[in-house]
């Protein structure tokens, strides 16, 4: 990855430990960077912390938050996994994208009841 930013495309910063599942992927934070920059403005673009502030659905709900209703997805980030089969006996492989839709702090709030986070 070349060091030269295009404009408007804001670069990540130095990644603070946290408690998310990001595993260190430049390219994901990137793209995470540049959706909040789109939406929300490089300054809070700079603020972007993907073990403190941007999760999925699922870890959010983990955490006792949920997305705001109308909210959608910051960003989208596809990511390549190899799907295993068996066809007549033979194992298949094939490789295919999925895709980890993200959510800014900014996109949630804090869940009051218990039993709410249980039953999600």
């Amino acid at each position: 990855m070349n060091n030269i930013s295009k404009p408007g495309e804001v670069k990540p910063k130095t990644i603070i430990e946290g408690d998310g599942l990001w595993k260190g992927s430049i390219r994901n934070a990137t793209i995470a960077i540049n959706a909040i920059a789109a939406k929300y403005g490089e300054e809070e673009a700079q603020k972007y912390d993907p073990k403190g502030n941007c999760f999925t659905f699922k870890t959010w709900r983990s955490k006792g938050y949920t997305v705001k209703r109308g909210e959608h997805a910051i960003c989208r980030i596809p990511n390549k996994v190899t799907k295993v089969t068996l066809v007549n006996g033979k194992r298949k492989e094939e490789e295919i994208f999925k895709h980890t839709s993200l959510f800014y702090y900014l996109q949630v709030t804090k869940l009051e009841d218990k039993q709410q986070i249980i039953t999600a």
